[in-house]
């Protein structure tokens, strides 16, 4: 068992100890900024997989936002042709985007995305009390984003999108009008 996990800024402590408890799992650590999201971190992930002596059995648990998601999905998606995937998403945009729909991919020096795959995850855990822990202007940069889908530009869509946050998030910012 394998938990992909950002680094910085986040309260993983618990997180980390129950994986540690289950027999056989492995933790591996990485960096959630958009210049890790590369062939190397795929890497570093499948070797740490090999060396927790994973097989097509086990099941690699993305735990941070999208490029951890991305990331770890195309490690997952490549390791031995495919173990099970959850994403466990811990941002606005990837619990609006990046964790469904399973596209998954790294970046070359020539372009973003240009080596990845489709991988739907078996199972997307989305708590929004984890959006308690962004900053408020993470949370305001992601509900603008989150809010261009065009489903969401209707004054209507966008009144309940924020009643919305305000009830599950307590408030803590509002996503802003459009």
């Amino acid at each position: 068992m394998l938990f992909p996990l950002q680094k910085s800024g986040a309260p993983w402590g618990k997180l980390s100890k129950v994986g540690a408890s289950f027999e056989g799992s492995a933790i591996h650590l990485f960096d959630d900024a958009e210049s890790a999201k590369n062939l190397r971190s795929v890497e570093q992930i499948t070797r740490s997989l090999c060396r927790a002596g994973a097989d097509r059995k086990s099941l690699v648990i993305a735990v941070g936002g999208g490029v951890v998601g991305d990331v770890a999905g195309f490690a997952a998606a490549s390791y031995l042709r495919g173990v099970e995937l959850v994403h466990i998403p811990t941002t606005l945009v990837s619990q609006v985007d990046s964790s469904i729909g399973g596209k998954t991919g790294v970046n070359l020096p020539e372009g973003k995305n240009l080596v990845g795959s489709f991988y739907p995850p078996r199972l997307v855990l989305t708590d929004p009390e984890l959006l308690q822990t962004l900053s408020e202007r993470e949370f305001r940069v992601a509900s603008r984003k989150s809010s261009s889908t065009p489903s969401l530009r209707t004054r209507r869509c966008s009144r309940c999108l924020r009643k919305t946050w305000k009830k599950c998030c307590g408030g803590i910012a509002k996503p802003s009008a459009s």
